[in-house]
């Protein structure tokens, strides 16, 4: 009986064990993912100001905003900065 609970102790440590190393290695992944994510938003964000300048100004100069949100096939699309 005390060997056998001895055996599931071991069994049970070893699995911890293995459980803090791969929690270790998700945390490792997301942060690069978040990394990678965080440089194609800026990324994205620089696209998108690049296009935004190109934008006719119906009423003002460079900068100005339209009054109307944009649309896209028949969807209103926010406006909105990353």
């Amino acid at each position: 009986m005390v060997a056998s609970l001895e055996g599931k102790l071991k069994e049970y440590s070893h699995a911890c064990a293995q459980l803090r190393e791969d929690t270790q290695e998700l945390r490792l992944a997301v942060t690069h993912l978040v990394q990678k994510i965080d440089r194609f938003r800026e990324e994205l964000s620089g696209q998108i100001h690049a296009l935004d300048q190109q934008l006719p100004r119906p009423h003002g100069g460079p900068g100005s905003m339209p009054e109307q949100p944009y649309r896209h096939a028949g969807t209103q699309v926010e406006r909105s900065f990353i």
